[in-house]
């Protein structure tokens, strides 16, 4: 009885990059909002970027906050919540499909290696 080995092969350090670029378009898009809150020095340098998220859902929690104190929950809305949705929307619309376009290219290949390998026994 034949064993059937299958290969995934995913290109992390092209998905970190990618990531990388939508964390410098949220920081973009929403510095202003961000040093409002943070101030001038809320991010110091690249290896911060990880913070931006945080950041974003603090700032939405306050402004959830205040719709629960001011009993208008369904009325307040987070702006800096749909902006950074709309960032994420654009980009996924943009590059969403490039690792699993690559993921079916490198599958596809891997494929026709092992009928190849079968064949050559």
């Amino acid at each position: 009885m034949a064993v059937e080995e299958h290969m995934l092969c995913f290109d992390y350090f092209s998905f970190h990059l990618r990531c990388l670029a939508l964390l410098r378009r949220l920081r973009d898009v929403l510095d202003a909002k961000f040093r409002q809150y943070f101030g001038d020095e809320y991010i110091e340098n690249e290896t911060q970027l990880v913070f931006l998220v945080a950041y974003i859902f603090m700032v939405a929690r306050g402004t959830a906050g205040f719709g629960e104190i001011s009993k208008l929950r369904s009325s307040v809305k987070s702006s800096i919540m749909i902006k950074a949705a709309q960032v994420v929307r654009e980009f996924i619309e943009r590059e969403g499909g490039v690792e699993a376009d690559k993921l079916g290219t490198v599958s596809f290949r891997w494929a026709k290696y092992a009928e190849w390998a079968e064949k050559e026994g």
